[in-house]
């Protein structure tokens, strides 16, 4: 955000997705911002426009103002095929240091940051990627790349008791800033999938008895009248193990695939009951907006 008497105020990073000037950051760098401008690596400055973006996954994109042409852009990897250990390094402008590179490792996966956890006391949506590489004020926004310089997250969090990186920073997974994304440039809002039931960790004495490991699905625990589980046909109890072809271990794998169901299209949920495994078709609805 560039006040009017030339000061940059708020400083981010973010990444350009595609020739035409589209460029992805956080929602927080942006949200307040009366005037944005970018700044290239070569130091060319441009109006930032139409933003668009989305609270609770803290994502936002923007265009550029008569991009030049050729315009440079970051191709992106596929965050799935990420496993703990691999090196990455993140780009941003750290205390307004510009293009700065750190260098680290994939922390974990599957992350999801509680009201004590991360940059702020928000609850972040959906599972974030940890890693080692330094995240600072400034970072925000920037790229998380894999050492083919493919895009695998956009840097969005820290935790932290001082205040200052502690080696412990978040990105959010490039698949599921694909679909944001997408989202925001086809409908002006991500719409998110509800399917009316509550999901609970495997209890141990379950999983022993289906001969399941602990992170080997989700237990039931309501199913809500007359909502897209219920109509399927699902019943407290069952064990789900597999939604739409995608494994769930845990409770946060299955929000976040629910999450992302495209809305009143039918999908296969494949659970355990009575010991048998049960193939079910269902179609979610999309989720109200929570105030």
């Amino acid at each position: 955000m560039l006040e009017d008497d030339g000061r940059f105020d708020i400083v981010g990073s973010g990444v350009i997705l595609d020739s035409s000037g589209l460029i992805v950051t956080n929602h927080h760098v942006v949200s307040e911002a009366k005037r944005i401008t970018v700044r290239l690596d070569d130091g060319r400055e441009f109006k930032g426009e139409q933003v668009r973006s989305d609270e609770s996954s803290d994502v936002a994109i923007l265009r550029l103002a008569n991009p030049p042409n050729p315009l440079a852009y970051s191709k992106i990897g596929d965050s799935d095929q990420l496993s703990v250990g691999d090196w990455v390094l993140s780009v941003g402008s750290p205390f307004n240091f510009e293009q700065t590179v750190s260098a680290g490792i994939i922390s974990g996966k599957s992350r999801v940051l509680n009201e004590q956890g991360g940059r702020s006391e928000k609850k972040f949506s959906g599972q974030l990627l940890q890693t080692d590489a330094a995240i600072n004020p400034g970072n925000s926004g920037g790229a998380l790349v894999n050492l083919d310089g493919e895009l695998i997250g956009i840097n969005t969090a820290i935790a932290t008791r001082s205040g200052s990186f502690s080696g412990v920073g978040f990105a959010i997974p490039s698949n599921r800033v694909k679909w944001i994304t997408s989202e925001l440039i086809q409908r002006g809002k991500v719409r998110r999938a509800r399917i009316g039931l509550t999901a609970d960790p495997l209890p141990q004495v379950i999983a022993e008895e289906l001969k399941l490991p602990l992170r080997g699905g989700i237990f039931v625990s309501r199913v809500v009248k007359d909502l897209p589980a219920d109509k399927a046909g699902i019943l407290v109890g069952d064990v789900i193990i597999e939604v739409a072809g995608q494994k769930i271990r845990t409770k946060n794998d299955f929000s976040a695939v629910v999450e992302q169901l495209p809305i009143d299209q039918p999908h296969f949920f494949r659970l355990i009951r009575d010991g048998s495994t049960i193939d079910l078709e269902l179609s979610p609805i999309e989720r109200e907006d929570r105030k």
